[in-house]
């Protein structure tokens, strides 16, 4: 998607690349959403799109293996205050996120250092989630109570402030019994 934004691809021509390169790479399956209105909603491929968006808000989620890989994007060619917050919204959860820490309280810590933004409507009631294979099999998508050692997390943050500035970042970390976190994707 990068390379293709680059070159200065469409919307549509971007994110087919992207999928075409998660195709070409073994997945079984990819699905895309994307904001042609600066971030503030997310919607599917209805009818192409032949013209550059800035800021473009992509989420994309790819399965390999019968696992699903997940993550926000945010792609924009000046200054963006709410990519900013997001992205250390994003990093204040993954300081947070250790073996044993409640997820309640993470949640809290992202909520108290949201303002001046609220919470992007995607992301306001589930900022974190389990790994697994598909939601239909265990261990479906429930988070529990606290986070666990060796288990694999999509971490999602989005702001808004209701008028123009709407961003979603995430990342994909395994809880590691250190206390550390391994970054598989951000």
């Amino acid at each position: 998607i990068v390379d293709a934004l680059a070159d200065g691809a469409s919307v549509t021509a971007s994110i087919l690349a992207g999928e075409r390169a998660a195709s070409d790479c073994g997945a079984q399956d990819v699905r895309t959403l994307f904001s042609v209105d600066r971030g503030r909603t997310l919607t599917p491929f209805t009818t192409p799109i032949d013209t550059l968006v800035t800021p473009l808000q992509v989420y994309v989620a790819v399965r390999q293996s019968n696992y699903w890989a997940e993550g926000f994007a945010l792609f924009f060619d000046q200054p963006h205050q709410a990519a900013e917050k997001a992205s250390a919204l994003l990093q204040l959860a993954l300081a947070a996120i250790k073996p044993g820490a409640k997820v309640a309280d993470v949640a809290r810590q992202i909520a108290a250092a949201t303002p001046p933004y609220r919470a992007h409507p995607v992301t306001a009631r589930a900022f974190a989630n389990v790994v697994g294979l598909a939601l239909e099999e265990p261990p479906h998508s429930n988070i529990g109570a606290t986070f666990v050692a060796g288990e694999i997390y999509s971490v999602r943050v989005g702001v808004t402030d209701d008028a123009q500035g709407h961003a979603i970042v995430s990342a994909m970390v395994r809880c590691r019994d250190d206390g550390r976190n391994d970054t598989f994707w951000s």
